[in-house]
């Protein structure tokens, strides 16, 4: 078998959500149940992920302490001196993906875009 002869999918039959996939005979995905969390579309970047999680949940723990501290107090009052705001609130999660073209670098950042604002 040479490279233009490679033999990506098998010859495998799955049945996936009640539709039977012959992967052998297969000419279109359509139809092919594709999850509507764009985290499920990251695969094999399962490291990178949980340090991204950890990062954001450190960051929504300290805004949540900060909430619960009712820090935003001092802005009501139009007249009362304003704290520096780079003082009182945290950075936000910086992250820095680093990768090839093509490799998901975008996809991971805007799943995490997605997952911040389920977790906060």
């Amino acid at each position: 078998m040479n490279c233009m002869e490679e033999d990506y999918f098998g010859n495998d039959v799955e049945i996936i959500n009640g539709k039977k996939w012959d992967w052998g005979k297969f000419k279109s995905t359509e139809g092919f149940p594709v999850s509507d969390n764009l985290l499920d579309w990251v695969i094999g970047q399962e490291k990178a992920l949980k340090e991204c999680y950890l990062c954001l949940e450190e960051w929504v723990h300290k805004l949540k302490c900060l909430q619960k501290e009712k820090w935003f107090e001092r802005w009501k009052d139009p007249n009362k001196e304003k704290p520096k705001a780079t003082k009182m609130a945290p950075p936000g999660p910086y992250l820095l993906l680093l990768g090839n073209p093509g490799t998901g670098k975008s996809l991971i950042g805007r799943a995490l875009a997605e997952y911040l604002t389920k977790l906060y």
